[in-house]
């Protein structure tokens, strides 16, 4: 991908290099997080344990789209100046924190609370 985005002289938004940085700086057990990990049981109709490490959970996604950003940034991309100037710009060896995150249920997902609680 390099080696053609410098052939036909194009910008490139190098995800592969962002995205190694940003996942190594959360380190190993954080970053399973951002993937489609869950215990056995979290789904219904799905009893086993999901470990995905292909596909993001929205965490993921949102992390994923901040490096977009700032690959859009850095390239000067014409498409940089319809992002909002107060959207801060995005450094990938400072990853958000989970706890930082919120993202509401699927509504998907049974949230009837049982009698009594």
């Amino acid at each position: 991908m390099r080696q053609t985005a410098q052939e036909q002289n194009v910008p490139l938004i190098d995800l592969n290099a962002m995205s190694k940085t940003l996942f190594e700086s959360m380190g190993e057990q954080p970053s399973l997080l951002a993937f489609a990990h869950f215990p056995a049981g979290t789904f219904p109709g799905r009893a086993e344990a999901i470990a995905d490490n292909t596909h993001f959970r929205p965490f993921g996604a949102y992390e994923v789209a901040k490096l977009i950003l700032k690959g859009v940034r850095d390239a000067k991309l014409d498409l940089a100046k319809e992002i909002k100037p107060a959207e801060p710009v995005f450094d990938p060896s400072k990853p958000d924190a989970y706890t930082s995150f919120y993202w509401p249920e699927s509504p998907g997902r049974d949230a009837t609370k049982p009698d009594g609680n």
